[in-house]
């Protein structure tokens, strides 16, 4: 025989996958074989009329170990053997008909439908087990227009959301007056106002949490306001959550330390990376308050020649900690505070400029002060030299210390200690002194 013929007479033997030969009635008992062809009929009669390899090979995966079947992909190849072309072969499913059309999204979709209650992502794929779990997953979570989040892992479909016309048009109108005063409008305020102008919302509403609620209602104005996260603007500005905090800086004439921390957490950030941002529009005077910057009144000048005096002539810079005395500062229509010192610096010296570490404190001031221009070194430098002044420490966590001590750092952590060591190190052999 030729190596065609011979080829041609082996595959009448069996199923051929991956350049491999098998032989049917060897790689499953006739009991499994028996059983897997039962359930196979039953599901494509059920009115589906189609099976995914993946849940077969799920649902009998126990009773497959002992067989030659490792795969979807071999499964497949046997069932095409048992069947012998009186079911179609899909690439990933099986079907009575070949123009059988299996849509995983409508299927998810129209199951949470008919549930009409909230149901969590591992009931639907429990209950859905006829589809591939990452596909039903996927679904789930992907289809977030139709299917609302209501936290914890539930889900429910935007259909069970009970609201009027004229209710949704009165929280429309609501929305819009708010960002026509204060350019954006946080989910904390959009669900007190529901809560107190619109309560019927909430009545109708009893098994949906407030986080439901908020994402319902942005799935059905869409049209007319950008949800992004926590913040709501206009329709096309997608305010992020630090726009949003500006805005408020903007739009506020004062407000406290406390307001800006509730803001924050309504909008899912954290205070400390804006604090520095806010005073685009603002002046921190004290530990508690802003006011607007217009409301403060700088002679510049004059600040900036009582701050040099502070400032060592060999480093040209000092801790803003060293700078206490404020009877010598110009009168600024506010008492003069190490709070409203940061302010100045970081806002409006012609001379100087603040250097901390990462973002600016909550409860201390820290920092280095040092001139803006013609010294070209970094905030590491800076406290590199600052602790090869300092003969008190001789390890990482003295000099920590020292750091914090000197008001240079908030807490004793900073990512470059180790550097800034190797460096004073450096600079104390440089200027010949002992450790």
């Amino acid at each position: 025989m030729s190596n065609e013929e011979l080829s041609s007479v082996l595959k009448e033997c069996g199923v051929e996958s991956d350049g491999k030969l098998y032989v049917v009635d060897r790689m499953m008992p006739t009991e499994l074989k028996d059983e897997l062809k039962d359930y196979i009929d039953t599901c494509l009669s059920s009115g589906k009329g189609y099976v995914f390899y993946e849940c077969l090979f799920r649902h009998f995966k126990d009773q497959l170990l002992d067989t030659l079947i490792a795969n979807n992909k071999l499964l497949r190849t046997c069932l095409e053997f048992i069947y012998d072309d009186k079911v179609y072969f899909g690439s990933s499913y099986m079907a009575l008909y070949h123009n059988v059309d299996v849509n995983v999204d409508e299927e998810v979709i129209s199951f949470m439908h008919d549930q009409w209650q909230l149901i969590e992502e591992d009931k639907v794929v429990e209950t859905l087990s006829y589809l591939p779990e990452n596909a039903v997953r996927n679904a789930f979570n992907h289809n977030q227009n139709v299917l609302i989040s209501a936290g914890a892992g539930k889900r429910f479909h935007i259909d069970m959301f009970d609201i009027s016309t004229e209710e949704l048009s009165r929280i429309s109108t609501a929305i819009d007056t708010y960002i026509n005063e204060y350019q954006f409008m946080g989910s904390d305020e959009l669900i007190k106002y529901v809560q107190q102008s619109v309560p019927e919302v909430i009545n109708n509403n009893q098994d949906i949490p407030e986080l439901g609620i908020r994402k319902a209602l942005a799935v059905l104005l869409i049209d007319k306001f950008d949800f992004n996260y926590a913040v709501i603007s206009r329709k096309g500005e997608g305010l992020s959550a630090g726009d949003a905090m500006l805005a408020f800086a903007k739009c506020h004439e004062q407000y406290t330390l406390e307001e800006v921390k509730n803001l924050a957490q309504s909008l899912s950030t954290t205070v400390n990376y804006h604090l520095e941002s806010l005073l685009k529009y603002s002046i921190r005077i004290n530990e508690t308050d802003f006011v607007a910057k217009h409301k403060v009144k700088f002679d510049v000048d004059a600040i900036d020649r009582i701050i040099r005096d502070y400032i060592d002539i060999s480093t040209c810079c000092c801790p803003i900690k060293n700078i206490t005395c404020f009877s010598a500062f110009p009168e600024c229509n506010y008492p003069w505070t190490q709070r409203l010192l940061e302010s100045y610096l970081l806002t409006e010296s012609k001379m100087f400029n603040l250097y901390f570490n990462g973002s600016l404190g909550q409860s201390k001031v820290c920092g280095i002060v040092s001139l803006k221009k013609g010294l070209d070194i970094s905030f590491m430098e800076m406290i590199a030299i600052i602790l090869s002044r300092n003969d008190v420490w001789t390890n990482k966590t003295e000099a920590l210390d020292v750091l914090v001590s000197e008001g240079c750092i908030a807490n004793r952590k900073y990512a470059e200690i180790e550097t800034a060591i190797s460096e004073a190190l450096e600079l104390r052999q440089k200027n010949n002194k002992k450790i």
